[in-house]
């Protein structure tokens, strides 16, 4: 069920990337290289023997570098949409900011309390629900701030 909803949106977002400009590498490549880092980023939360063992004495570098490019890619993902456009540049890079500290730090806590209450000692399982918890967090985060570039599409079209 998730697949099938989430599915339309992830191939839409696809055939719309564009060429290397500027913008589109701000504002579409780097968000989907940090929407995969905060899905790569689920594994080090939940399956961190499985995650040590692929990047050896690496592993913090490497753990760092997922939680950096997924704070930025959400981040610049925030700063790109309508509804936010019209703000004056601090605020608009404040809010940016905090959008992605409470989107990314609202995931890792579901996956650690997850992990600590309601998983099974299974490294597979706590490995899928982290990937598939994570692309349907980066999907609903998605079709929200959707709705709200339209709702703000929609006031200023009143005013």
């Amino acid at each position: 069920v998730i697949f099938k909803m989430a599915a339309p949106m992830f191939k839409k977002y696809f055939q719309n990337l564009g060429d290397l400009s500027l913008e589109n590498v701000c504002f579409r490549y780097i968000p989907l290289a940090g929407g995969a880092s905060c899905l790569a980023f689920s594994v080090n939360i939940l399956n961190s023997a499985d995650f040590n063992r692929v990047f050896g004495d690496n592993n913090l570098v490497a753990a760092n570098s997922l939680w950096l490019n997924s704070h930025l890619g959400v981040g610049l993902y925030l700063y790109s949409r309508k509804h936010i456009k019209r703000a004056p540049l601090p605020k608009r890079i404040l809010f940016s900011v905090f959008g992605s500290a409470m989107f990314n730090f609202a995931v890792v806590l579901m996956w650690a309390s997850a992990k600590q209450v309601v998983l099974p000692d299974k490294p597979a399982i706590k490995t899928l629900f982290g990937l598939v918890s994570g692309a349907t967090m980066l999907a609903i985060g998605r079709e929200y701030l959707k709705y709200v570039d339209c709702q703000a599409g929609n006031m200023l079209n009143e005013e």
